[in-house]
């Protein structure tokens, strides 16, 4: 479809985010008119990619790009639930979302819905994570977001907001473990010429 790739184009090229973002627009208004499911599933993927970027450099703050995002997760996985790529970036945006949701109003009346649809996020991108890793077990990057999944949820149950007992102590024992295993990979796996992750790297200094 002419809209997908035009705005693919200024996707890679990185000079016009705005008018790929009008493209891609248009091509989900037409997404019933891609000539085979294999485009339609790259068109998915793409537009993901570009939501999650959007919303990275809106300051993390625009939930309604997060929605978009789920709309077009939604579709893709009618096409399939085995795509790497599709999972990495799918995995992304429900880490944004559980981040969303953990640091949201923490009034009484609101703390325990978002924190169950926090737990919930949190759940979908960790196993969307695990997913993307059984196809693809040397990306990287999936080890990376795994990482910055656990130390988020690490930090949420050690604050002062997050609820303290046994039962969670047990499992910020259980978070750590996974941390220290996906960051490890995430080493082994990232090539020395990528500059390695700011967050994590704080994290660990």
């Amino acid at each position: 479809m002419g809209h997908f790739r035009l705005g693919l184009l200024y996707k890679k090229t990185g000079e016009a985010y705005i008018s790929a973002g009008s493209e891609f627009s248009m091509a989900w208004k037409n997404r019933k008119r891609f000539a085979n499911s294999q485009e339609e599933l790259e068109f998915y993927t793409e537009y993901i990619d570009y939501l999650n970027h959007k919303y990275e450099t809106q300051g993390f703050k625009n939930q309604s790009i997060l929605s978009k995002s789920m709309e077009v997760i939604q579709e893709a996985f009618k096409l399939t639930r085995s795509d790497p790529e599709l999972l990495i970036h799918s995995a992304l945006t429900y880490y944004y979302l559980y981040r969303e949701k953990s640091k949201s109003d923490k009034t009484p009346t609101r703390t325990s819905t978002n924190r169950k649809r926090s737990d919930a996020y949190f759940e979908i991108s960790e196993k969307l994570v695990q997913d993307a890793n059984k196809l693809n077990p040397s990306d990287y990057r999936t080890y990376l977001l795994a990482c910055k999944l656990y130390l988020d949820k690490i930090g949420e149950l050690t604050s002062e907001t997050g609820q303290s007992g046994l039962g969670e102590s047990e499992e910020v024992g259980i978070l750590k473990n996974k941390f220290a295993d996906s960051l490890e990979k995430y080493k082994t796996f990232k090539s020395a010429s990528i500059p390695g992750d700011p967050y994590i790297l704080k994290s660990i200094n």
